[in-house]
């Protein structure tokens, strides 16, 4: 008896995390949709409009809720893209970018398979969508959801590539804060953290009469990025 009552009880706390988590997405995606709303409501009504480009370094990992024997490690990877920026008053301003972002992870392995480093990578298209304060003239805080959509995923170890996309989410979700410090008026410094909510991996293997042998369904993206912001145009 005691043991069936242990059982129940971790079902359902595995249930419930599920439901928090399930709740967490849904309100991050109101959420996307109501920044978009309001900027896109307000965008040609008030203050000043910028428009820039940026790049910098990723340097990103995946956490991965099963481990599976590997050890996950940071990797070093690189964003670039351009922004638009509109200035609501003084101190607030909202930000919509579109960057092309590298991120995965180098996994260290020792097994009877392989024993080394190999390497996941994927390949983002990202539209961060963001809310920002000036906290001082030359100090600027952002925080927002960040969309991303999966254009290529590999796999490497021992020198051979894999092309993963078909194993991998298309979509993701994730929230972006980070601050930013004005070198000059057209020139900024920031740094910013991207927390992930999908899982990136999701697939089924079968054997060869068709049995389902493993089903993986993990991986959150986690991403520190660092770089600079050019602004080339106000109005």
């Amino acid at each position: 008896m005691a043991q069936e009552n242990k059982y129940c009880s971790i079902l359902y706390r595995s249930k419930m995390f599920h439901v928090r988590r399930k709740t967490l997405l849904y309100l991050m995606k109101k959420c996307c949709l109501l920044v978009g709303f309001l900027l896109g409501n307000i965008a040609w009504s008030y203050g000043q409009t910028s428009f820039g480009i940026k790049g910098g370094v990723n340097l990103t990992n995946v956490d991965f809720q099963k481990s599976r024997g590997a050890d996950y490690q940071t990797k070093v990877r690189f964003n670039v893209g351009a922004l638009w920026q509109k200035e609501f008053n003084a101190k607030l301003f909202g930000r919509a970018e579109l960057l092309y972002s590298l991120k995965g992870t180098t996994i260290a392995l020792d097994n009877a398979f392989f024993r080394g480093k190999g390497i996941d990578e994927y390949h983002y298209l990202n539209l961060p969508l963001l809310a920002g304060y000036h906290l001082t003239p030359k100090f600027s805080f952002v925080l927002g959801p960040e969309l991303g959509y999966l254009v290529y995923g590999r796999e490497n170890f021992g020198d051979n590539p894999k092309n993963i996309t078909a194993a991998c989410n298309k979509f993701d979700l994730a929230v972006a804060a980070g601050i930013s410090y004005k070198i000059k008026p057209s020139l900024d410094l920031e740094a910013r953290y991207s927390y992930g909510f999908n899982n990136i991996l999701s697939y089924t293997d079968y054997d060869a009469n068709g049995q389902v042998v493993a089903q993986v369904n993990d991986g959150q993206n986690r991403v520190l990025q660092v770089g600079v912001v050019y602004y080339f145009s106000k109005k």
